[in-house]
C-alpha cells in the first residue's frame, strides 16, 4: 500500500536527513468520517502530490512526489495515462515544473528514494521518463 512506503520514507528521511522539512498530503487517504471527507475534498486540489520536501536544490525550489505502489502502470503504450485520475495528477506535477520545482512520479519506495537522494545529496534533477511519450520505433 502506499500507506507503508509514506512510512518508509519518513523513517529514512528521519534518519538520513533529519533536518529537510517534509510533508505528506494524506487527502488521498481512505477517510471513514463523512464530514472529514467532505471538508478534506472541498479544501484540497485534485491530483496533488503526495509528498513535498522543503528544500532548495539543483535551481529548483522543493521538491514533490507523486507516489505510487510497486510496479503502478501509469501510462498505456502511447505515452497516455492510464485514466483520468493519473492524467490529473501528470497535469499538477506539469505545473509545478513549469512554477520552478522538481515534481514527478515515484513508483515504490527504492525509485522514491532513487529520486530523493538525487535531488538532496546529488543536486540532480532524473527526467521522468512516464513523460516522455515514445516514438513509433519504441512502441
Amino acid at each position: 500500500m502506499e500507506t507503508d512506503i509514506y512510512k518508509r520514507i519518513k523513517g529514512y528521511m528521519k534518519k538520513v536527513y533529519p533536518n529537510t522539512l517534509i510533508r505528506f498530503d494524506t487527502s488521498g487517504l481512505n477517510i471513514f468520517n463523512e464530514n472529514d471527507r467532505i471538508l478534506i475534498k472541498n479544501l484540497n486540489e485534485r491530483g496533488f502530490p503526495d509528498l513535498q520536501i522543503l528544500a532548495k536544490r539543483a535551481n529548483k525550489i522543493g521538491m514533490f512526489l507523486e507516489i505510487k505502489e510497486e510496479n503502478t502502470i501509469l501510462f498505456n503504450n502511447y505515452g497516455k495515462p492510464i485514466n483520468k485520475h493519473v492524467e490529473e495528477q501528470k497535469t499538477i506535477l506539469e505545473k509545478l515544473n513549469e512554477n520552478g520545482y522538481y515534481a514527478c512520479f515515484a513508483v515504490g519506495f527504492s525509485d522514491a528514494i532513487f529520486r530523493i537522494n538525487g535531488y538532496l545529496k546529488y543536486n540532480k534533477i532524473y527526467p521522468d521518463i512516464v513523460f516522455k511519450t515514445p516514438s513509433l520505433f519504441e512502441i
